[in-house]
C-alpha cells in the first residue's frame, strides 16, 4: 500500500506551501528593517555599559557583555509584550553574521603567524596523542 504525503483525495499539484516554504509571503530585510535594528543594538549597547559602569566595583560586578545580553533580552521581550515593536530576528542575525566575519576577517589580517611556527611541532604531537588514545578508547570500547 502505497503511503502518500498529500491530503487524501487532494493531487499533489494543487497542495499549497506555507510557512517557511513560502518566503515571498515573509517580512523582508530593508534598509529601514536594518536602520531599526542597528539603533536597537546601538540602545542595547548605550544601556548595557551604562549598567556595567554602575555596577563596577560592587558585588554584583559582570563583564560589559553580559550586562549588555541583559539588556537587549529584557528591552526585546518588554517591546515585543507590549506590543510596541517587535525584533525582526532575521536582520538581527544578519547582522550578526556580518560583524562575525568582519572580526574573523580584521582577527586573522593582524595574526603574526611566524611567531606561531614554533608551536606547530608540539601542537602535531598533541594531535597525535589524542588521536591515538581516542582510537584505543574506541578499540577498547567495541572488545570489551
Amino acid at each position: 500500500m502505497k503511503h502518500s504525503s498529500t491530503p487524501e483525495g487532494t493531487p499533489e499539484d494543487s497542495v499549497q506551501p506555507s510557512g517557511f516554504e513560502k518566503p515571498e509571503s515573509g517580512r523582508l530585510i530593508t534598509s529601514l528593517v536594518m536602520i531599526e535594528t542597528i539603533a536597537m543594538i546601538a540602545i542595547c549597547l548605550s544601556l548595557g555599559q551604562f549598567i556595567a559602569g554602575l555596577l563596577n566595583g560592587t558585588v554584583f560586578e559582570l563583564p560589559n557583555f553580559v550586562c549588555v545580553l541583559f539588556v537587549g533580552v529584557i528591552l526585546s521581550n518588554t517591546l515585543a509584550f507590549s506590543g510596541f515593536y517587535t525584533v525582526f530576528e532575521r536582520a538581527v542575525s544578519v547582522l550578526g553574521n556580518v560583524s562575525l566575519s568582519l572580526f574573523l576577517a580584521m582577527a586573522l589580517m593582524s595574526l603574526r603567524l611566524w611567531e606561531l611556527a614554533s608551536l606547530a611541532l608540539p601542537m602535531l604531537a598533541i594531535l597525535a596523542v589524542q588521536t591515538l588514545v581516542m582510537a584505543l578508547y574506541a578499540i577498547s570500547s567495541l572488545t570489551g
